[in-house]
């Protein structure tokens, strides 16, 4: 959603959940990991991520706000059924107890 290159995959795991780290993966840990769960193919493998909603909350939660002010921009600038839901992203906002109204209000005047 950005144009940065990560230098670490970022994985999400359950709270409870005990797993080994690796060099290359950043893993994260959330106790509320079903909020924007979805599901995408690639080549034949069903692949668990979050949608574009809570992958920007978590920007603003988890990265610099440089990072995620880009990711809520190019969010808004997208047309069609690519469009993010602003409501959801308010709402996930509001589950995930972080306050990204004034950076919407910024972006979507």
């Amino acid at each position: 959603m950005t144009e940065e290159i990560p230098r670490q995959h970022w994985l999400a795991i359950s709270h409870g959940t005990s797993v080994h780290s690796a060099r290359r993966v950043k893993i994260v840990r959330y106790r509320n990991i079903e909020l924007g769960r979805t599901q995408i193919e690639l080549e034949g493998v069903k692949v668990p991520i979050f949608d574009q909603e809570r992958t920007i909350v978590d920007a603003f939660r988890l990265l610099s706000r440089e990072t995620a002010i880009k990711a809520l921009k190019a969010a808004t600038a997208k047309g069609g059924k690519n469009r993010i839901d602003l409501i959801k992203l308010q709402a996930y906002a509001k589950n995930l107890r972080c306050n990204v109204t004034p950076y919407l209000m910024s972006v979507t005047v």
